[in-house]
């Protein structure tokens, strides 16, 4: 009987530590005011996570998520670049964790900017020599240079959303300004 209330517990944590902290759903839909102008952009999406909204870059193309991790990816296909978007519940602690994670994936960092936007968001730019590992686990690597990580918090009243972009500098060069944009076009609802 103990082993089998034992199970019932074990089964029971691990249904609880799932993926329950993400939002249920993400919602991607065009503003009243972008359905007039979709005639000229037919790629602008409103994102609406939590109690926030963010405009979607028209060169972004949502893709299936990667990883169980990911909340959501876009892909850019002209700058071979993937945008991930991430969501661990209300953990406010995980901010300066996830800073300090994204700097400790380079083996030398060439650059570090940080920046605090006038709503909270914060942007973060490194560059260098990146730990590139065949999966994210995976304790083995091989040195890439001329890498770069672009990365934003985004606040919100369920806890900080993270967004990031890594590949090699000239395509992370090439969607920095779309990435800047869409963690400038945040406004709460």
């Amino acid at each position: 009987m103990k082993k089998f209330l034992a199970l019932i517990v074990v089964a029971f944590l691990f249904s609880s530590c799932g993926n329950n902290n993400r939002p249920e759903k993400v919602d991607m839909k065009s503003s009243d005011s972008e359905k007039e102008q979709k005639t000229t952009d037919n790629n602008s999406n409103m994102l609406k996570l939590a109690d926030f909204t963010m405009t979607v870059p028209s060169s972004w193309n949502k893709v299936e998520a990667s990883s169980k991790m990911r909340m959501l990816e876009f892909e850019n296909p002209e700058t071979k670049s993937n945008i991930a978007g991430f969501y661990f519940g209300e953990r406010e602690k995980m901010v300066e964790a996830n800073i300090e994670r994204w700097r400790g994936q380079f083996v030398e960092q060439k650059g570090f900017d940080r920046e605090k936007f006038d709503d909270g968001q914060i942007f973060v730019k490194i560059s260098g020599v990146y730990k590139k590992k065949p999966n994210p686990m995976a304790q083995e690597f091989t040195e890439a240079p001329g890498y770069k990580t672009l990365a934003a918090i985004i606040p919100s009243n369920k806890g900080p959303y993270f967004f990031k972009v890594v590949g090699e500098k000239g395509n992370v060069d090439e969607v920095e300004e779309t990435f800047v944009e869409f963690i400038k076009s945040y406004a709460k609802n």
